[in-house]
């Protein structure tokens, strides 16, 4: 996910900058720093070890010192819900909703699953028709042991992916070993294709570019029909998301209790409504050639507070919550391409992810706070989240730990 901004990338990053001074973390400037612990990985060795000696609920290493950045509360205030006059005080502070786009392709009122393809092992594609999208989504699909002809009831793990929404082959599948992980597991997992720079909601307004989003309908109440009825789940499901869809996965956990038990952030940025939430959104929405206004609204719409998993946090009373980052450091595996932007936002998760898990926390809420040490935001650290989160998290609350 790269911002797109130039004059949100700068206060984002000078956050980050401040924010790793203050919790004394030190902020490098360049791979070879001599602040930056890689020297291990760079000989070769496993940061596995470390990870596993520096991770857990807790703010500091084993000496005391600080590795999440955020954790002094110095932006707090930068990241609170807040609320914002109407412009136009006469106005409702709403968009209208224009949802007319014809797209030629009509297959009804209902959701329905036009077609299968089987790819590989327990790896199928399933094509849906969305009537709340006007469209026909794309899923992959990773079925339990016996593939279409094991009939045995099971939970659906909704697995989603960032802000390219899987397109390009940044997906679980083509970058990561998920297969593997859940083989042997009595578990569906679903992952839709589609939704770049939608943030999953369901926007007020379809798009010049980005056409009709829809999503959280289609997540949360389309795709869940054909995965019950056509694939034997039994609507006792979990949902995550990295990245992008880390904070709507559990807003959507809390806006559908009935349906989902746990919810996963892997990397995700769980705070919205704030003035460092709006930049951020804004600024990932309009990197994807989006218009937020089609989205959200204007700056009062009671949108960006509905959409903020801080802003609800009532609605997660019950929820089994993961939220997990990395430090942002990076391993010899992680420096290659743009780096070092993947490394300011896996810290500027952090400051994000801290602030949701303080909150929540503070309500009472079943959060389960996970951090390494190494690890950047890329795929290599998604995927160590959502191993741990199903481990912790969302096996227990389907019962299948």
């Amino acid at each position: 996910m790269k911002l797109g901004i130039a004059r949100t990338t700068t206060v984002l990053t000078s956050l980050c900058l401040s924010v790793a001074l203050a919790s004394g973390t030190a902020a490098p400037t360049r791979a070879q720093s001599a602040d930056l612990p890689i020297g291990s990985a760079r000989e070769g060795a496993s940061s596995d070890g470390i990870d596993a000696a520096t991770r857990g609920s807790t703010d500091t290493l084993p000496d005391g010192s600080s590795i999440s950045a955020g954790s002094s509360n110095a932006y707090d205030s930068s990241l609170a819900p807040q609320t914002y006059p109407p412009a136009n005080p006469q106005a409702e502070a709403t968009a209208p909703l224009s949802l007319g786009t014809d797209t030629g392709v009509d297959y009804g009122t209902s959701p329905t699953l036009l077609a299968t393809r089987h790819v590989a092992g327990n790896s199928y594609e399933i094509d849906v028709w969305s009537p709340a999208n006007h469209a026909v989504i794309t899923n992959l699909l990773l079925l339990p042991e016996g593939g279409l002809d094991n009939t045995s009831p099971r939970p659906t793990f909704y697995l989603l992916s960032g802000a390219d929404g899987g397109a390009n082959g940044k997906n679980w599948r083509d970058s990561s070993d998920y297969e593997g992980f859940f083989a042997g597991k009595n578990v569906q997992v679903v992952t839709p294709i589609g939704g770049g720079g939608s943030m999953n909601l369901n926007w007020l307004a379809d798009d010049p570019t980005l056409g009709r989003n829809q999503w959280e309908t289609y997540i949360c109440e389309e795709l869940p029909q054909i995965m019950d009825t056509q694939f034997h789940g039994t609507g006792r499901d979990a949902i995550a998301g990295l990245s992008m869809s880390g904070g709507p996965s559990i807003h959507m956990a809390g806006d559908h209790p009935e349906r989902f038990h746990a919810a996963a952030s892997l990397s995700g940025f769980p705070a919205n409504s704030g003035q460092l939430g709006r930049l951020f959104t804004s600024d990932l929405i309009e990197s994807k050639g989006g218009d937020p206004a089609n989205a959200l609204g204007d700056q009062a719409n009671p949108a960006w507070l509905s959409m903020d998993p801080v802003a609800n946090l009532d609605k997660l009373r019950g929820l089994r919550l993961f939220v997990g980052t990395g430090a942002g450091l990076p391993t010899l595996r992680d420096l290659t391409g743009d780096w070092y932007g993947f490394m300011w936002l896996e810290i500027l998760s952090q400051v994000f992810s801290n602030y949701f898990t303080r909150q929540a926390q503070a309500a009472g809420l079943d959060v389960n706070r996970y951090y390494t040490v190494f690890g950047a935001h890329n795929y290599t650290n998604f995927e160590r989240e959502m191993r741990v989160a199903w481990e912790e998290t969302i096996g227990p609350a389907l019962g299948l730990a």
